[in-house]
């Protein structure tokens, strides 16, 4: 269970070309089944969804006067990630007697 756990932490090329190339409403069942919501941003006009996916980032933009998805954006590196990865790995503990 560990060692899954740990895999989800790390980034994998092949995961996250594979997620960029699938269709928004894929990618939307992929987030709220598999991934791990961080954070909720609002502005005047949108709502912007932090989420974490099997080692990437990825922001969804919503248009709060529309109320629909404007954009999805895979996020493999920046600051976000220095920002939230303290926060993934005390999801994720490592185990060093399962290790």
């Amino acid at each position: 269970m560990e060692k899954h756990s740990e895999h989800h932490l790390q980034f994998d090329f092949e995961d996250y070309s594979d997620f960029c190339n699938k269709s928004k409403d894929e990618q939307i069942h992929e987030l709220l089944a598999q991934a791990i919501h961080l954070d909720t941003m609002l502005d005047n006009s949108y709502k912007t969804l932090l989420f974490f996916l099997r080692g990437f980032f990825v922001e969804v933009c919503i248009s709060s006067t529309a109320e629909r998805i404007i954009d999805i954006l895979p996020i493999k590196d920046g600051y976000k990630i220095d920002q939230y990865l303290f926060q993934i790995q005390n999801q994720f503990p490592s185990n060093p007697v399962l290790s």
